[in-house]
């Protein structure tokens, strides 16, 4: 949707508010919530009773620096209000030669109970615009708000694998660009992405109109496998902490998603990081999305209600090098966290 901006006197995307009880017939709001303020979204989702919009904006960063495009958080506490103070959730370093990759179209974020996973559009901004394109890159956030990268050199989803299909048979760029459409269905995790052919489509002079393009893609991972974190090159053991968390009161079920999961043992330590004795877990099975975690010792319902954080020990094998997923715990009520 777009709104004539007074400040400026153009026209300018923005946000608009829509509910609806099934989902096929919506119902607009009357008013914009934010009517004077540019946004392209990337992302709507909810965390920790917050509504959240995430958005690309040109907001000028300290010292009213330029920044280009950036990844910009709109927070609600209740749908109807959204706060006209915003959170810059994600801003890219320059490179070694000045420039700045920009954030296309904010953060598209899902929540997965205490921590967000979000995919980006990674722009790469040129002096004529049929020369820029797209990647997305990978964020995780704690609280909806700030995003960072697990690798800040990782392309997760480069342009040139999933390139835009141009009919003309000319050589055109892409641009990949990220939403909402997050899914797990049954052991996959389904990323849905949009990527168009870069064209001059709004210059009838350069005669590109019949080349522009965009369509929907589909990128597949096995179920929450984002990233893993294994051994380094060489190593034959080592070790790993979580967060803290604080352990629910109902009955709770840890589960590994993993590789190799005979080389792995999981301690428990409080919150200052001292190793709890008596308790110990092993992962069963080999590997999988949902291995269930056994405790040895006593049982975790024993630390029910105390904040305390998960040391996991790998050792590779002759025939094996655990990797580590995520580990997620299960209450009886199906909630999940991932510490």
């Amino acid at each position: 949707m777009t709104q004539n901006d007074p400040l400026t006197d153009f026209a300018h995307p923005t946000m608009q508010l829509a509910t609806s009880p099934d989902g096929i017939k919506w119902k607009t709001a009357q008013q914009l919530p934010l009517p004077n303020t540019f946004l392209e979204e990337g992302s709507f989702y909810k965390h920790n009773g917050f509504y959240f919009a995430n958005a690309q904006t040109f907001r000028p960063g300290p010292n009213n620096r330029s920044l280009g495009r950036v990844a910009t958080a709109f927070i609600s506490p209740d749908f109807d209000n959204w706060l006209t103070a915003s959170s810059q959730a994600f801003l890219l370093p320059k490179d070694s030669n000045g420039q700045r990759p920009q954030v296309h179209l904010g953060v598209g974020a899902k929540s997965f109970g205490n921590v967000l996973v979000g995919i980006y559009g990674r722009w790469h901004d040129n002096a004529a615009f049929e020369d820029n394109t797209c990647d997305l890159g990978l964020v995780v956030s704690n609280d909806g708000l700030k995003f960072r990268e697990p690798d800040p050199e990782f392309i997760f989803i480069d342009h040139q694998e999933s390139p835009a299909t141009v009919f003309t048979g000319k050589t055109l760029n892409t641009i990949l660009a990220q939403g909402n459409g997050i899914l797990n269905v049954g052991d996959q995790t389904l990323i849905y992405h949009g990527r168009w052919a870069n064209a001059i489509y709004d210059d009838p002079q350069r005669g590109a109109v019949e080349d522009y393009s965009a369509e929907v893609a589909l990128a597949i991972l096995p179920r929450d496998r984002w990233g893993a974190l294994t051994l380094s090159s060489g190593a034959s053991s080592g070790s790993m902490w979580t967060t803290s968390v604080i352990l629910p009161i109902t009955p709770t079920t840890m589960f590994f998603n993993g590789e190799g999961a005979p080389g792995v043992k999981i301690e428990i330590a409080d919150a200052r990081f001292g190793l709890i004795k008596g308790i110990s877990g092993k992962v069963e099975g080999e590997q999988g999305f949902d291995c269930p975690v056994n405790w040895q010792g006593k049982p975790l319902s024993s630390l029910a209600g105390e904040t305390v954080r998960f040391r996991i020990t790998m050792q590779k094998g002759e025939k094996f090098t655990p990797r580590l997923y995520a580990l997620t715990l299960k209450t009886s009520a199906g909630h999940f966290d991932h510490p």
